[in-house]
Protein backbone atom coordinates (compact mmCIF):
# COMPACT_ATOMS: atom_id res chain seq x y z
CA UNK A 1 0.00 0.00 0.00
CA UNK A 2 1.53 3.48 -1.10
CA UNK A 3 0.21 6.89 0.30
CA UNK A 4 0.33 9.33 -2.51
CA UNK A 5 -1.63 12.31 -0.57
CA UNK A 6 -3.45 13.83 2.38
CA UNK A 7 -5.72 16.61 2.85
CA UNK A 8 -8.43 18.01 5.85
CA UNK A 9 -7.98 13.88 7.54
CA UNK A 10 -8.84 12.60 4.03
CA UNK A 11 -5.43 9.99 3.52
CA UNK A 12 -5.81 8.53 -0.11
CA UNK A 13 -3.44 5.74 -1.37
CA UNK A 14 -3.01 2.72 -3.78
CA UNK A 15 -2.66 -0.94 -3.42
CA UNK A 16 -3.09 -2.78 -7.08
CA UNK A 17 -2.34 -6.41 -5.67
CA UNK A 18 -6.45 -6.73 -5.36
CA UNK A 19 -7.79 -5.11 -7.89
CA UNK A 20 -7.03 -5.12 -11.67
CA UNK A 21 -8.93 -2.10 -12.68
CA UNK A 22 -6.70 1.07 -11.73
CA UNK A 23 -8.28 2.63 -8.20
CA UNK A 24 -7.47 4.36 -5.16
CA UNK A 25 -8.45 4.14 -1.79
CA UNK A 26 -9.78 6.97 0.83
CA UNK A 27 -9.20 6.77 4.66
CA UNK A 28 -10.99 9.28 6.81
CA UNK A 29 -11.89 8.72 10.58
CA UNK A 30 -11.19 4.79 10.15
CA UNK A 31 -13.47 4.81 7.44
CA UNK A 32 -12.96 3.21 4.04
CA UNK A 33 -13.63 3.78 0.54
CA UNK A 34 -12.87 2.63 -3.03
CA UNK A 35 -12.69 4.68 -6.39
CA UNK A 36 -12.16 4.13 -9.65
CA UNK A 37 -10.30 5.66 -11.48
CA UNK A 38 -10.85 5.62 -14.93
CA UNK A 39 -14.90 6.25 -13.80
CA UNK A 40 -13.99 8.30 -11.00
CA UNK A 41 -16.89 6.84 -8.65
CA UNK A 42 -17.26 5.55 -5.11
CA UNK A 43 -17.77 2.04 -5.75
CA UNK A 44 -17.32 0.74 -2.31
CA UNK A 45 -17.06 1.22 1.36
CA UNK A 46 -18.68 3.46 3.73
CA UNK A 47 -17.25 6.70 3.64
CA UNK A 48 -19.81 9.96 4.98
CA UNK A 49 -20.92 11.67 1.48
CA UNK A 50 -19.19 14.94 1.95
CA UNK A 51 -15.85 13.31 2.45
CA UNK A 52 -16.96 10.63 -1.16
CA UNK A 53 -17.60 14.58 -2.62
CA UNK A 54 -14.15 15.72 -1.74
CA UNK A 55 -12.57 12.54 -3.02
CA UNK A 56 -14.07 12.82 -6.06
CA UNK A 57 -13.36 16.51 -6.55
CA UNK A 58 -9.81 16.00 -5.76
CA UNK A 59 -9.43 12.72 -8.15
CA UNK A 60 -10.84 15.02 -11.20
CA UNK A 61 -8.69 17.58 -10.67
CA UNK A 62 -5.08 14.89 -10.33
CA UNK A 63 -6.79 12.47 -13.09
CA UNK A 64 -4.18 11.72 -15.05
CA UNK A 65 -1.49 11.81 -12.00
CA UNK A 66 -2.97 8.97 -10.48
CA UNK A 67 -3.44 6.73 -13.41
CA UNK A 68 0.17 7.68 -14.16
CA UNK A 69 1.05 6.51 -9.90
CA UNK A 70 -1.08 3.25 -10.53
CA UNK A 71 0.96 2.36 -13.70
CA UNK A 72 4.47 3.71 -11.70
CA UNK A 73 2.88 1.34 -8.36
CA UNK A 74 2.33 -1.34 -10.48
CA UNK A 75 6.21 -1.44 -12.26
CA UNK A 76 8.24 0.11 -9.03
CA UNK A 77 6.02 -0.99 -6.28
CA UNK A 78 6.12 2.66 -4.68
CA UNK A 79 3.56 5.85 -6.30
CA UNK A 80 4.41 9.47 -6.23
CA UNK A 81 2.67 11.97 -4.50
CA UNK A 82 0.26 14.17 -5.57
CA UNK A 83 -0.70 17.23 -4.45
CA UNK A 84 -3.55 17.77 -1.75
CA UNK A 85 -6.99 19.23 -1.98
CA UNK A 86 -6.37 21.83 -0.05
CA UNK A 87 -2.63 22.53 1.68
CA UNK A 88 -2.79 22.98 5.65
Amino acid sequence: MSEISEFLGITIFMNFESQDQPNFQALYNGRHGLFSISKLNYSQGNLPPKIVGLVIDWAALHRKELMASWEYIREAGTGHKISPLVSG
